[in-house]
């Protein structure tokens, strides 16, 4: 018989039926799901967001921004553009381009590099750009953020490049001559120096002498193209020298010929004779303009002796000949006239004039001056400026004979003294030196020493603190 729990008449125990969910709580559970889900989503986008601002925080960064700038302009470096956001001004003598040969020619290959300094008060960053531990360029970042709180905006503000202009040339030439100097010509006011000599004294008028004229360029990043043509546009030979930087012209030889030669030794003897009375004046007329002064001074000039038994010449020397033209030259005679006086002794007469003898319509050489001084010898004058606060006083053309001379009044700052005028040196490195070269008087009299020997200089007027 089949024995189960129904079957002892007892009644199965009656089961629970599920409890089913409101609509409110189902609401409920929607609402925070939802919630979980946008606030990941929000935590996502935040995270981006900031994962973003990190990367703009740190592309924006001063040292990223300046690689950034270094590789832009000097990884491989266009000098030319350089320049340009250098914003530096092209001088008289060389352009932009000028600079960018210069610098491809000095940099070549090499890789630059830069480091960090200090930018001072201004709040930006400052990078030097170095060629070995050469200083070629700065860079400057500024920052341009609105606060504290925007990402900062590092950008290039300025570029600077270090250019030592320590170059120059200097050209030595004749006075008619065209120089120009990068395709530039040179007017007076780059004239130096100049010389002459003694002979334009004597010389007629409009006859010129050995005369020559320096030119002196300056501030130069490289040596220049220079040249020079003559006054009817040929081209003159310059000899350059690279150590000094400078180029001379060829100058003309000046070589005396046979008829020249003759006619100043048969002068010279002549003279000498008419002054002890051993020639006349008939004599003296064929080798002297009876119309020129020396003519005359030798008719009053007393005799050297009258009374004599012989006479005989030294060999002679002739130096410093100097052709003005195919018609005038000069040459200095040197020789001694040994007159045997009548008691028997020998008397020495020393000659050693410059003879200046033109040739007349005849072909014969007359002379029309002769002077005891050597007619060759330079003359010459040299170019002193004087400056102050940059600005030019004055330039002339000084005599390197004088003993003394007299510079421009200063204007005085408050509270300053005047120290002298000093002279800036510029090593090959670009360092600067100051000499002091004149200390003048109150009157601005300055007296040079026996031995000084002038020379072209710019000098700068300097001060100092006027003692309390």
């Amino acid at each position: 018989m089949y024995q189960g729990k129904f079957a002892t008449g007892e009644k199965p125990a009656k089961q629970k039926k599920p409890v089913q969910a409101t609509t409110g709580t189902k609401i409920f559970y929607g609402v925070y799901a939802g919630l979980i889900v946008l606030f990941f989503i929000g935590l996502s986008i935040a995270l981006l967001s900031l994962r973003g601002w990190l990367v703009d925080y740190e592309a924006s960064q001063p040292d990223t921004k300046a690689q950034q700038v270094f590789d832009q302009l000097f990884a491989d470096p266009d000098w030319g553009e350089i320049y340009t956001a250098a914003k530096l001004e092209e001088t008289k003598f060389e352009t932009k381009d000028t600079y960018a040969a210069y610098m491809e020619q000095k940099v070549g290959n090499a890789q630059l590099h830069y480091v960090k300094t200090s930018a001072g008060l201004s709040g930006g960053q400052k990078y030097i750009v170095k060629l070995g531990n050469e200083k070629l360029a700065t860079f400057t970042l500024s920052n341009g953020a609105a606060s504290d709180l925007d990402i900062p905006k590092w950008e290039l503000n300025t570029v600077e490049l270090f250019v030592t202009r320590s170059a120059s040339v200097t050209i030595r030439t004749q006075p008619d001559r065209k120089i120009t100097v990068n395709g530039v010509a040179l007017d007076d006011s780059y004239i130096i120096q100049t010389t002459s000599t003694a002979a334009q004294s004597y010389l007629p008028d409009g006859i010129q002498g050995a005369r020559t004229v320096t030119y002196h360029v300056d501030s130069l990043l490289v040596a220049p193209t220079v040249s020079a043509v003559d006054a009817n546009g040929k081209a003159v030979e310059l000899v350059y020298d690279a150590a000094s930087c400078s180029y001379t012209e060829v100058m003309p030889t000046h070589q005396i010929q046979e008829d020249q030669k003759a006619a100043l030794l048969n002068a010279a003897q002549t003279y000498c004779k008419y002054m002890i009375s051993g020639g006349s004046t008939t004599q003296l007329r064929k080798y002297f303009d009876s119309t020129s002064n020396i003519y005359k001074t030798i008719l009053k000039n007393e005799m050297w002796v009258r009374g004599y038994t012989g006479y005989t010449f030294s060999p002679e020397q002739v130096t410093d000949f100097y052709s003005y033209t195919d018609k005038l030259f000069s040459a200095k005679l040197t020789m001694t006239m040994n007159v045997t006086r009548t008691n028997g002794t020998v008397k020495e007469y020393p000659l050693s004039n410059t003879f200046f003898m033109e040739q007349q319509t005849n072909g014969s050489w007359l002379v029309i001056e002769m002077v005891n001084v050597n007619a060759q010898d330079v003359l010459e004058q040299v170019r002193l400026t004087y400056t102050q606060d940059g600005q030019v006083l004055s330039s002339e053309m000084v005599d390197t004979s004088v003993k003394s001379l007299t510079s421009p009044a200063v204007s005085i700052p408050e509270g300053k003294v005047f120290t002298g005028w000093f002279r800036e040196t510029v090593d090959e490195n670009g360092d600067k030196t100051l000499s002091l070269v004149f200390a003048p008087d109150e009157s601005g009299k300055v007296t040079l020493p026996a031995d000084y020997s002038l020379q072209s200089m710019t000098l700068q007027a300097l001060f100092e603190n006027k003692e309390a």
